[in-house]
């Protein structure tokens, strides 16, 4: 595969995960817990393959890259394909245990068929990543009772002080839907 298709193919990936989780669950409300499930696995599956892809490449991973032009000795292209390497290795790790962290709660929801929780709240705190458009993508949310919940492609502006109806999968604190109480 040519470089430009590569880099096409990244900037599709990148893009689908910033645009198009959102505008389906926000159009299509009726399944916006199943979207944001499937979401959420694909974004694990591609954030962990992508990193052990650039851990076990073979050849020269800082040859391609505009910085590989600065390193005029063998030690340093060296050091710096440790260290791009072992970034790799950082993120397979990552989308790594983010599987191990969300795979028991969505194997009780699939295949036990436990129902999710609901659990009402009053939100203390909203924090998203310090990303322009990232509360498209999550929310971390502080509870009443100082628990924090993580919403995934909410479909809804929520409102610190308001009162909503959360329901979370089973034995975790992923957010599958929240409704606003009066």
């Amino acid at each position: 595969m040519n470089e430009t298709v590569s880099n096409y193919l990244r900037w599709a990936i990148v893009v689908g995960f910033l645009l198009i989780p959102p505008f389906l669950v926000r159009s299509v409300v009726n399944i916006a817990p199943e979207i944001r499930i499937v979401s959420q696995c694909l974004l694990v599956v591609v954030i962990t393959a992508i990193g052990l892809y650039l851990t076990f490449r073979r050849g020269d991973i800082v040859a391609g890259m505009p910085i590989a032009k600065d390193l005029k000795t063998d030690r340093s292209r060296t050091i710096a394909a440790l260290f791009f390497r072992g970034l790799a290795l950082l993120v397979a790790m990552t989308g790594a245990f983010m599987s191990v962290n969300i795979a028991p709660s969505l194997l009780l929801y699939e295949v036990a068929h436990k129902t999710p929780r609901t659990e009402v709240h009053v939100i203390n705190q909203i924090n998203s990543p310090a990303v322009p458009g990232a509360f498209y993508m999550y929310v971390s949310i502080l509870t009443d009772d100082k628990h924090y919940l993580s919403f995934w492609y909410p479909d809804k502006i929520l409102q610190v002080g308001h009162k909503y109806a959360f329901t979370i999968l089973p034995n975790s604190d992923f957010v599958l839907e929240a409704k606003e109480l009066n």
